[in-house]
């Protein structure tokens, strides 16, 4: 066979070269992607910052028209400053109902704003951001507005003066548990079985004994 000329041989290296480069050797990375966004590294699960939310849904959740009759009502001077700590709205002068009577008839007082008074048994240990107002075997469950303000872990014993709206509704046991865990009453959260129904109150003020 004759040997190609010159031109020829060079034409045809040119195309074997060109035809390499872009097919590939079948070896090469493939070109990156662009980068996809970061997972956010943190995982909201359940605390108390999330609001109570986990149990400021069980502890706070007053019926929309109790709560706008709540600021309508209490009205006026605030309990001396002097012998009362006030949270929230803090809280005013006038009668109010022993939470013994409150618990007797519960139903009568549901979604009206109503000033109870009586001693605080618990608090939550882990924030402050809910109490329990009675005696040891019968009381109410009280939170707070919004999850707007919270009281000393060290109240218990106090006697404490509240406005706001109460309920009756189920506690779930896994709240029931939680409840207990946050007073530190962790042999009693291991016990619970079962839901109750119980009283609950809304506070949007609270005085507290100094």
């Amino acid at each position: 066979m004759k040997s190609l000329p010159i031109a020829a041989r060079l034409l045809l290296s040119s195309l074997i070269a060109f035809g390499l480069s872009a097919c590939g050797t079948g070896n090469e990375e493939p070109a990156p992607e662009a980068d996809a966004p970061a997972q956010d590294a943190v995982e909201h699960g359940h605390s108390h910052a999330d609001g109570d939310a986990d149990h400021s849904h069980e502890a706070d959740a007053a019926s929309e028209e109790g709560s706008e009759k709540t600021g309508a009502l209490f009205e006026g001077s605030r309990l001396d400053e002097a012998a009362w700590a006030h949270f929230g709205t803090g809280v005013h002068e006038g009668d109010a109902v022993a939470v013994a009577d409150l618990l007797a008839t519960p139903a009568d007082y549901v979604g009206e704003p109503v000033r109870i008074r009586g001693e605080v048994v618990s608090v939550c240990q882990a924030k402050g951001c809910w109490i329990r107002v009675g005696g040891e075997e019968q009381n109410l469950l009280v939170g707070f507005k919004d999850y707007a303000f919270f009281l000393p872990k060290d109240c218990a014993g106090k006697e404490v003066v509240l406005e706001g709206v109460a309920r009756v509704d189920e506690t779930s046991v896994e709240m029931r548990k939680h409840l207990l865990e946050d007073d530190g009453k962790h042999d009693e959260a291991a016990l619970i079985t079962e839901p109750i129904v119980e009283a609950k109150f809304t506070a949007h003020g609270v005085a507290l004994a100094k």
